[in-house]
């Protein structure tokens, strides 16, 4: 018996390719037909691009693009033409209109109206407030005219009882709670203020070893060579006369010949 059988091989259903016969016969509504018919911006390039086809693929081509054209999402498109076809007529009824020729008695008509004074535009009547009459007016004026803040000088009395003490207070004596609000907390009190320059007194008293007394000493250093405290400062030191130049020296002295 084999461990694991295998069922014979059936594929699945296909499902039915029919279609309803509600969807063959529903009508499209107007929107869904616009939306259906291609954008006017690609079947120009469309046309453009495939014009050596002949001239059946570009008159195909205008039908589609004139059917795309008087869809709703074209209607900026489309107004802009109406627009240039009533210039055109315009244009054409004006050429008409020069073309004919006026009779003698139109001209005269005309050369008359046209001769006679056009009457003066009549000015702008300017705006003007209600006027009020003076009795009217006064208590708002002297409203306005009175000072904002008028400065009254204290009297000396007055200055003297801001200055002088109350009796109460002469004779207030404070609680034992109020004593020791006064007193500052350990934590905030100002600390001995140290002078500078002050040694203390172990520092005075303090006795040095021997080894603290031997760094205490300063190094004693190799004075430094004072070229610009020279007596001759173009002398020429000794060592520099006694120099004897290597070969290689001898070779890079000389000037290279160009």
């Amino acid at each position: 018996m084999p461990l694991k059988v295998r069922s014979k091989y059936e594929p699945d259903e296909v499902p039915s390719t029919i279609i309803n016969r509600a969807v063959l016969e529903a009508t499209c509504t107007p929107r869904l037909n616009h939306l259906s018919r291609p954008l006017v911006r690609l079947l120009e390039a469309v046309k453009n691009d495939k014009r050596y086809l002949g001239k059946v693929f570009v008159d195909t081509m205008n039908e589609r693009i004139a059917m795309s054209m008087d869809t709703i999402y074209n209607h900026t498109a489309k107004s802009l033409r109406n627009i240039a076809a009533d210039r055109r007529l315009s244009t054409k009824s004006l050429q008409a209109k020069k073309a004919k020729k006026w009779t003698e008695h139109g001209d005269k008509e005309r050369m008359e109206t046209l001769s006679r004074p056009r009457k003066p535009p009549s000015p702008v009547p300017p705006r003007r407030r209600k006027r009020k009459k003076l009795e009217q007016l006064l208590p708002n004026i002297n409203k306005m005219a009175a000072p904002r803040y008028i400065y009254k000088r204290p009297s000396q009395d007055s200055m003297i009882k801001k200055l002088t003490i109350s009796p109460d207070a002469l004779h207030y004596s404070p609680t034992e709670r109020i004593l020791e609000l006064t007193k500052l907390p350990p934590w905030r009190l100002v600390k001995q203020y140290v002078y500078t320059g002050k040694v203390p007194r172990g520092a005075l008293l303090y006795k040095i070893s021997e080894n603290v007394e031997k760094l205490a000493i300063p190094k004693k250093k190799a004075k430094e060579k004072e070229s610009d405290e020279k007596e001759n400062p173009y002398d020429i030191s000794p060592n520099a006369l006694k120099y004897k130049p290597t070969p290689r020296i001898i070779i890079l002295a000389k000037p290279v010949e160009r």
